[in-house]
């Protein structure tokens, strides 16, 4: 099945970061005292506490970095990441399209603000703002993982020619993305090109043995051409990484 892939997230979306952790917020408390309405300084210290997961604890410095400097972009968009790692997603939706108002090149807000409104079920919405942040950004590895991303919305919505364009690009601009592979064989199971899919299944093994999905998905794809020694190999194959894919396993 196609699936969002949500550690996918992980790469795309976050916070601008500062590379802090517990050394850096005794480092930026003193730049507190000494200069209190630096607005900069308020972003990085709720950076730091985001960054460990504090969110909730993060986000008064974020506003005090805004009322200091309203157009600051990077604090925008970390509130907006923080109000939608709390589940508070109306409100991670107007920060985003605020930092965009003050920067629409920012990438990042095209991203999360993407994943927000991913998670609002909005996903015609989501799928413009992953294109534009695909579009900024420069890095092809990046890019591809935008594409595979697209892609899954897409087969998840049937939208099999889109899926199929999409999966296709992010394997060009990234051939040792594994998942994309898979994305693209079951794309192509889906339309009918079933020995193309296994190609696909085929490939995303070899980058990554341990792909236990994969190796179902490569399974099943023999088992429809009839070739059931294959599909019994891979079958196990899959389950000797995760059992949990046994439909016969026994708690």
């Amino acid at each position: 099945m196609f699936r969002i892939i949500f550690l996918l997230f992980l790469i795309l979306l976050g916070l601008t970061r500062h590379g802090a952790w517990r050394d850096e917020m005794t480092l930026w408390v003193d730049a507190l005292d000494k200069s209190p309405r630096n607005a900069r300084v308020y972003n990085v210290l709720g950076t730091i506490l985001s960054t460990k997961g504090n969110y909730e604890d993060g986000i008064p410095y974020f506003k005090r970095a805004l009322e200091l400097n309203p157009v600051y972009v990077r604090a925008l968009n970390n509130l907006g990441y923080a109000y939608l790692e709390t589940k508070r997603t109306d409100l991670a939706i107007e920060f985003f399209l605020k930092a965009l108002s003050a920067n629409p090149s920012f990438g990042l807000a095209h991203s999360n603000l993407a994943a927000s409104y991913l998670k609002s079920g909005r996903w015609k919405k989501a799928l413009e703002h992953f294109s534009t942040a695909a579009q900024l950004e420069p890095s092809a590895s990046k890019k591809a993982s935008f594409h595979e991303l697209m892609g899954t919305i897409y087969g998840e919505k049937g939208k099999l020619s889109e899926a199929f364009r999409h999966l296709t690009l992010a394997t060009e601009l990234d051939p040792s993305l594994s998942s994309a592979q898979n994305h693209l064989g079951y794309a192509l199971v889906k339309m009918g090109r079933l020995d193309e899919a296994i190609a696909r299944f085929s490939r995303a093994v070899e980058l990554d043995p341990t792909y236990a999905r994969a190796w179902m998905n490569l399974s099943a794809s023999y088992h429809q051409k009839g070739l059931e020694n294959a599909s019994r190999e891979a079958f196990s194959r899959a389950v000797s990484i995760d059992p949990e894919l046994d439909p016969n396993r026994q708690e």
